[in-house]
């Protein structure tokens, strides 16, 4: 009983960074399937980085993946603003996702770390 509550206070600590991790990798999937592999491979090894830090626990591999996805979140938010992207059709469940990590974000404050 105590480690299934230790798993649950885990994922409720670090619920931000498991969202984040679940979104980029599916959007990297998504940019692997509509043929943008250089974006896929960057947005999945970020990913690979943060994750890998939250599993292990390791802060500088938490930080690194975390400033990646940051930069790299905050170059596609400009790309599609600017709109010099070509054209993606990205699902409908995509702002929701967004709104899930915003509600994270607002709830606790803070975004990570």
């Amino acid at each position: 009983m105590y480690r299934l509550k230790h798993i649950i206070d885990r994922i409720i600590a670090d619920w931000n960074s498991i969202l984040l991790c679940l979104i980029s990798t599916w959007l990297g999937l998504l940019f692997l399937n509509r043929v943008h592999y250089l974006l896929s491979v960057i947005l999945l090894l970020f990913t690979a980085a943060k994750a890998t830090g939250l599993i292990i626990n390791h802060t500088k591999l938490r930080r690194i993946g975390l400033i990646g996805l940051n930069i790299f979140w905050a170059l596609m938010t400009y790309v599609l603003l600017a709109g010099r992207h070509p054209v993606v059709v990205i699902p409908y469940q995509f702002p929701l996702l967004v709104l899930a990590i915003g509600t994270g974000i607002s709830l606790r404050a803070r975004f990570d770390e």
